[in-house]
């Protein structure tokens, strides 16, 4: 596996930038990409269902052609927005180069900087503090949805060990460190031990450590590159342990320490418990109360995206009281024996049962989702004008029509354009679903008096009239982040029993659809709107129109001719 550092550290340093400027740039190259110019961001792995080489070569041979404006981070950089996205297959184009091409990604982030960034460009030059050149290049140039302190730390914490490597590559701390680790295990090394063969049996037991990590990294599902478990710890190995460490709420750093490998073995147990209680189960896989693991929590999101509730706790992997009610009444709804148990017949039944649209009940649910779908596409704005257009005057400084209409209609005390808007959009979807009623509307969104423009303080109406849970459906609002310190919010437009697919505002700038794991240790919860104070004046006009579809005007929407959904 080549290891791409070394040669970013030459690059970088050929283009001006001093030492600690590189270090700070390639601190946040490590955590957006590991180094791996051809790194398709996780989450469109999975819903475009390519690998990191599928989605590169087919950009490169014209079969993919929503590269764009598909919203998927990639390259070194995880380049996202469309505008920068479109700049970059331009320059590789007219290079004749690949998209995934690590020298002409290089060149490109250079002539970014230069272009787009001067001042970050000249800062990063002459660039004092690892810290505060890393802090920089993160916040102006990166710009990731999270910015806390915490995410700080951690690329500052690779800039500071890629420093090491490169300029104090001997420095005492490390070996230190080392031996310290040695010290305690039962290889008979001890700190003053010299020699060539302490040094080999070092390099092998080093080597052996990382092979088993990647092993059952490999085992959980964490790719860890084509090598697979080659005791080499690359840009590959370093992803599959942030993702790790992302999916279990630990501290993301890249770094396999003492919790990361804790958590590690725990869940290494559990698959091995798992895989002994399927070879205890029948092949009709008759699963019941009592049992636990991957099989029931697969079982249960089908169930929960099928309307079955199973309870507070959800998809929790243990099959319970709950579990078994939702069953027995899937079961009778589909006329299966309600025995309560998952035979081969239940078991087949349920995996092929197709989750339903919302249902008649929530025809306010459907025109919330239309409206959400009408403004896919629209992009952010730099300034105060063009803000009905959907792609005029784009740019990062949050100017929205979204901001303004619902500024205009007495929300929030006071001007929210130019503030961030995922919030925004969400409360204006309601806004115009209730014909721009906004207390009804808010209403709807659980919010009482004069209501927040932010998604913690959404979070927390949902919460206090207990409209709030983890199991999401059609039409919830979607929250991101901890309790209290929710950092996005969305739509839920779909739900299966693998993912969540929502419409988001200020998402890379934009509105756009976006896909989730229904496990993402990202997402905190879902609030569930008050739908049903609309449906009954919903329902009384479809009675006076002659059973018509009530249906939102165009010029209320603003949907433009010919847009798709």
């Amino acid at each position: 596996m080549a290891d791409n550092s070394k040669f970013i550290w030459d690059f970088l340093l050929n283009q001006g930038f001093n030492k600690i400027g590189v270090s700070a740039i390639m601190g946040n190259l490590q955590c957006e990409s590991g180094f791996l110019p051809n790194n398709l961001q996780n989450t469109y792995n999975s819903s475009l269902n390519m690998s990191d080489d599928e989605y590169t070569n087919s950009v490169d041979n014209g079969s993919y052609t929503n590269f764009i404006y598909d919203s998927a981070g990639y390259g070194l950089a995880q380049w996202t927005f469309w505008s920068r996205k479109r700049d970059l297959l331009n320059y590789t184009k007219s290079k004749g180069k690949s998209i995934g091409d690590l020298t002409t990604q290089l060149e490109f982030l250079v002539k970014e900087l230069k272009e787009s960034f001067p001042s970050l460009f000249t800062f990063l030059k002459n660039a004092t503090s690892i810290s505060s050149a890393t802090s920089q290049f993160m916040v102006k140039f990166e710009m990731p949805s999270d910015q806390s302190a915490s995410a700080q730390k951690i690329r500052i914490n690779c800039a500071q060990v890629i420093y090491n490597k490169y300029v104090n590559s001997t420095t005492s701390g490390e070996t230190n460190s080392i031996l310290d680790e040695l010290s305690t295990s039962n290889i008979l090394i001890q700190r003053g031990s010299t020699g060539t063969k302490v040094k080999i049996l070092l390099q092998e037991w080093i080597m052996m450590e990382i092979k088993i990590l990647q092993e059952n990294l490999i085992k959980l599902g964490f790719s860890c590159g084509p090598d697979g478990a080659d005791g080499d710890f690359g840009g590959n190995t370093f992803k599959a342990v942030v993702n790790f460490q992302k999916k279990y709420k630990l501290e993301v750093d890249g770094v396999a320490g003492p919790e990361t490998l804790a958590c590690l073995s725990k869940e290494i147990k559990k698959i091995q418990n798992t895989s002994n209680l399927s070879q205890q189960q029948s092949s009709t896989k008759n699963i019941k109360v009592g049992d636990n693991g991957d099989n029931v929590k697969q079982i249960q999101n089908k169930l929960i995206s099928l309307g079955y509730s199973c309870g507070p706790d959800g998809a929790d992997g243990d099959f319970g009281n709950n579990t078994k009610l939702a069953l027995i009444k899937f079961q009778q709804d589909n006329n299966l024996s309600a025995t309560g148990i998952v035979d081969e017949n239940t078991y087949n039944k349920l995996m092929n049962a197709v989750v339903k649209s919302p249902s008649t009940n929530n025809n306010a649910i459907q025109q919330l989702l239309d409206i959400a779908r009408s403004q896919i596409g629209y992009l952010e704005k730099t300034s105060n004008n063009q803000l009905d257009d959907f792609t005029a005057n784009a740019g990062a400084n949050n100017w929205t029509k979204y901001a303004r209409d619902l500024s205009d209609a007495g929300y929030y005390n006071g001007n929210k354009n130019g503030c961030a808007w995922c919030d925004v959009f969400c409360d204006w979807c309601f806004y115009i679903l209730t014909n721009k009623n906004s207390i009804l509307a808010q209403q709807i969104q659980c919010q009482t008096g004069d209501c927040g423009a932010g998604c913690s303080f959404s979070a927390q109406y949902y919460r206090a009239q207990g409209c709030y849970s983890n199991t999401p459906q059609p039409g919830d609002q979607i929250f991101f982040g901890t309790t209290g310190a929710e950092y996005h919010t969305g739509i839920v437009e779909q739900v299966s029993s693998t993912q969540v697919i929502t419409i988001e505002g200020n998402t890379s700038e934009q509105v756009a659809r976006r896909t989730y794991s229904i496990n993402d240790p990202s997402i905190n919860g879902y609030g569930h709107p008050k739908y049903n104070l609309l449906t009954n004046s919903i329902t009384q006009s479809n009675q006076e129109q002659e059973g018509k579809k009530v249906r939102i005007t165009a010029d209320v929407l603003n949907i433009r001719s010919g847009a798709g959904m």
